[in-house]
């Protein structure tokens, strides 16, 4: 409670709190000697998040004239701060999203599906192609991650790809962003359930964990990627179609996949290939703890040269789909751990350690108000 409405004024700058922050002053007695002031407060790493707070003020009704006087020329000076905000809302827009990728990928993955059977689709057919939603969505960055505010970068909407992700002939969900098996799957797991006490310090223990408190688990796979054709090679021979679909059997600690056709940070746009109906996926084979943790910091803007600076435990491909399948030589401790799998963050169980997961080009059309970097779109 504070008595001294000028010292309220100077307690707020003390604390760097810009008077473009402040929202309101609001009378809370009828006597006019108590009022509250509204301001917004940004607080400080590991908990960064914008909060409405507020400020009891005592004083004569005079004094407290005085003050809000002196509050309103204040705030007047802010450039900064708009003076007014004016909002349309347009009947046509059925969904605006406010939160976090977990939050995002739940609700897309609800309407994709309703989508599916008003449409008469078998969205548990992975051969059947998708009914593209017929209206866009709205992305409000307001989660620990936001991943597909960066994708869905800036205002203009615009198409974007998904992957269906199956098991046992069913789906298991739609991805937006990635999906992850074995160490990825398994980090997502711990920071989800394991660890959910932690609050927002896991996302700095369990990564720290997984990289150098624990051994990397191996899972021998099958791994089925399949090629697109490059249609600009004129008529393919029956030998470069059996090349289209390879099948390999290789140990593995992990897999991270997207939904797009990655960019790269060291190509300029105008050297960029022409995008692809097609998807980026890497998976791992077994290195050294600190290989991995450097590998992974440079992971979120990717470059060529670090890409070939791996090669000895990272396989990169572009592709339009793939089946991982965990064979019989295999650790039987394991198999509970070989069902977890990862999409968009969000930790799923599947019955049997056999995924297939098939690109579905240009299903939804996004937007967002975001504008940082957007190298990976």
């Amino acid at each position: 409670m504070c008595t001294n409405p000028q010292n309220s004024l100077n307690g707020l700058q003390i604390d760097k709190c810009p008077y473009a922050d402040i929202i309101s002053l609001e009378k809370v007695s009828s006597d006019g000697k108590a009022c509250r002031l509204h301001y917004i407060q940004d607080h400080s790493f590991p908990n960064h998040k914008l909060t409405k707070e507020h400020l009891d003020i005592k004083s004569e009704e005079h004094v407290l004239r005085d003050f809000q006087e002196t509050l309103s020329k204040k705030i007047s000076t802010v450039t900064k701060r708009p003076r007014k905000l004016a909002v349309f809302v347009n009947n046509c827009l059925k969904l605006v999203i406010m939160g976090g990728d977990g939050t995002c990928s739940e609700i897309i993955n609800v309407l994709m599906r309703k989508r599916q059977q008003e449409a008469g689709v078998d969205f548990n057919s992975s051969s059947t192609p998708l009914k593209k939603m017929d209206f866009p969505i709205g992305v409000i960055p307001t989660g620990s991650a936001c991943g597909l505010a960066r994708l869905a970068h800036g205002v203009k909407q615009t198409l974007y790809n998904t992957v269906g992700c199956y098991n046992n002939d069913k789906l298991v969900g739609y991805g937006i962003i990635c999906f992850g098996y074995v160490l990825y799957a398994d980090m997502m797991y711990d920071t989800d359930v394991n660890y959910r006490w932690m609050k927002t310090f896991r996302y700095l223990y369990v990564p720290f964990m997984r990289m150098f408190l624990k051994q990397f688990r191996e899972l021998e796979v099958e791994i089925t990627y399949e090629y697109l054709e490059d249609r600009d090679s004129g008529d393919l021979t029956d030998e470069t179609k059996a090349n289209l679909k390879v099948t390999e059997t290789k140990r593995i600690t992990n897999i991270i996949g997207g939904t797009d056709d990655l960019d790269f940070e060291d190509r300029p746009y105008d050297k960029q290939p022409a995008k692809k109906d097609q998807f980026f996926l890497l998976d791992y084979t077994m290195c050294g703890k600190w290989a991995m943790a450097k590998h992974f910091v440079n992971l979120y803007q990717l470059t060529q040269e670090h890409l070939d600076s791996v090669k000895h435990f990272v396989s990169f491909k572009k592709i339009k789909s793939v089946r991982i399948r965990a064979t019989e030589n295999n650790d039987p401790s394991q198999n509970e751990m070989n069902l977890r799998f990862n999409i968009d963050g969000e930790s799923h169980q599947i019955e049997t350690p056999d995924v297939y997961i098939k690109l579905f080009p240009r299903c939804l059309t996004l937007y967002t108000s975001y504008i940082g970097s957007r190298r990976w779109r």
